[in-house]
């Protein structure tokens, strides 16, 4: 079955077309839907903008944020009128002013050194005059053989057979106008001439000059002659080799053993380990201490970390080698010299009834509110 569509006339016999008149009357009726919807319209509109403007006051806000925030935008500079003896800074909780500071004492670290029986004597035995170059256990075994030149004029050397006294009359005899002489003393190699010495040519062979500390020493005038003396003891540790066959001055009791830095426990085997070694175990294992060899001196060096009057505890736990190495107080043989720290200790007008404020550290942040004082420039640097 088809179903036709609807066919309407409409106004035929009126002359009234009513669907006109429908859709006029409905589109009157819409009207309120219509004037809702625009306003509907309009005030996404408005929030939209709305919302923008807020965006932008945001970052607004953003931007001039740290101008309300006190020193940051703008931050407090501090000077000071002897930058080589003192630097300052200011936080944004100082208070603009001037402050007159007086640095009396600057904080150090404690230091302790090799010592012997209340002398400062090195850690290294003398050496052997009479025994060969290369059977000495000190640096002395380290010669190469070859020549080195003193004013102009070779000299030979050969440590397997040649004995520093042999090169002492070796340079005597040679014409190079120069007298050689062992000090026991010092355990140093001595020149003197009456005219200036002349160390070294680029054809030297040997490192003769330089082992002995010869080769860029400082050259004195005494009003007759000229002298130069080596800069380092002869009979100064290797340091490379096994403690129990380097140059100790005092013997080794045993072999293996034990001793404490600070109540941190150092195990060593003297038939492996080296005096490096051991100073590298020491600096990896004890915090706040820094030990190294000084091969100039001749000494072993332990110095503290900080700053202030803090001491460094030693103490041999089995075997003898902080004795060895001379860093006891107290000891068989050992008398460390040590030098303890001191504190920081300034002036500053105004503050604590202008009595002295001492810290343990050369920086200072606890006295001027927002002011940090460091007078640490002029302290050794951090090893």
């Amino acid at each position: 079955m088809t179903t036709m569509p609807t066919i309407r006339f409409t106004g035929l016999v009126s002359g009234i077309d009513f669907d006109q008149v429908i859709e006029a009357i409905l589109e009157v009726r819409r009207q309120p839907i219509v004037q809702l919807q625009q306003r509907r319209e309009l005030l996404r509109l408005q929030s939209d903008l709305w919302r923008g403007i807020q965006q932008k006051l945001t970052d607004l806000q953003n931007a001039i944020k740290p101008f309300l925030i006190k020193g940051q935008a703008l931050p407090f500079t501090a000077s000071s009128s002897s930058p080589e003896l003192l630097r300052v800074s200011a936080s944004s909780d100082a208070v603009a002013g001037s402050y007159q500071i007086t640095v009396k004492q600057l904080a150090t670290a404690t230091r302790v050194s090799s010592g012997f029986n209340g002398y400062a004597l090195g850690v290294g035995a003398p050496v052997d005059i009479n025994a060969p170059l290369q059977s000495q256990r000190s640096v002395l075994g380290t010669v190469t053989a070859g020549t080195f030149t003193i004013n102009g004029v070779q000299i030979s050397v050969d440590p397997t057979s040649d004995t520093l006294n042999d090169i002492i009359n070796r340079i005597n005899g040679s014409g190079a106008g120069v007298t050689a002489s062992y000090d026991t003393a010092t355990d140093t190699l001595v020149l003197t001439s009456p005219n200036p010495i002349a160390l070294g040519s680029p054809n030297d062979t040997s490192n003769f000059l330089q082992v002995v500390g010869l080769l860029g020493s400082p050259q004195a005038f005494d009003g007759t002659n000229y002298v130069r003396q080596s800069t380092a003891h002869l009979g100064r540790l290797r340091g490379n080799v096994p403690l129990q066959d380097d140059n100790l001055r005092v013997a080794l009791s045993q072999t293996t053993g034990s001793f404490t830095i600070n109540g941190v426990t150092i195990s060593y085997d003297a038939s492996v380990d080296s005096l490096n070694a051991i100073i590298q175990r020491i600096n990896q294992n004890v915090p706040d201490v820094q030990a190294y060899y000084d091969p100039i001196a001749d000494k072993v060096v332990l110095v503290s970390k900080t700053t202030g009057s803090n001491s460094i505890a030693r103490a041999d736990v089995s075997g003898n080698l902080l004795d060895v190495l001379g860093l006891l107080d107290s000891g068989d043989n050992a008398r460390a010299q040590v030098s303890l720290g001191k504190d920081a200790v300034i002036q500053v007008s105004g503050f604590n009834n202008d009595q002295d404020i001492v810290r343990s550290s050369n920086t200072i942040s606890d006295v001027i509110p927002g002011v940090t004082c460091n007078s640490s420039l002029l302290t050794r640097p951090n090893l």
